[in-house]
């Protein structure tokens, strides 16, 4: 037979962590709609680019980007790469790829190696191209 003290102990046990539970989805549904715009121009972007309006997706990309959008800094390093709505600058598009690298998008990491490699943008380093 349970005490009383014991069964109290587990009910409190229960309510500590469904109050966990309850904060923790709260915190996730906050990320959520606070991730949301930054997020937003991201196909956006893509479709412009695709038409070939590149001010427009550097327009779109660049909240998404700086939001910490993987897929939107190595697009966003791409344009830099490119010249496409920008003056082409390898060492801007170095620094988004690293980004994104950083959030381990591989084509960000494989666009890094070949600038390494290459020297185009940064210092030439054969070590750093092949990590």
């Amino acid at each position: 037979m349970q005490s009383f003290g014991a069964k109290s102990g587990y009910a409190a046990g229960e309510m500590k962590a469904r109050a966990r539970i309850s904060v923790c989805g709260w915190l996730l549904m906050a990320a959520l709609v606070l991730a949301g715009p930054a997020l937003a121009g991201f196909d956006e972007g893509r479709a412009a680019y695709k038409a070939g309006d590149y001010a427009t997706a550097l327009a779109e990309w660049r909240p998404a980007a700086e939001g910490g959008h993987a897929r939107a800094q190595y697009a966003f390093g791409n344009l830099y790469n490119e010249g496409k709505g920008v003056a082409h600058d390898a060492a801007v598009a170095a620094e988004w790829w690293q980004k994104a690298a950083a959030r381990n998008h591989a084509q960000a990491q494989f666009a890094l190696g070949v600038l390494y490699s290459s020297g185009s943008g940064t210092a030439k380093d054969n070590i750093a191209a092949h990590m």
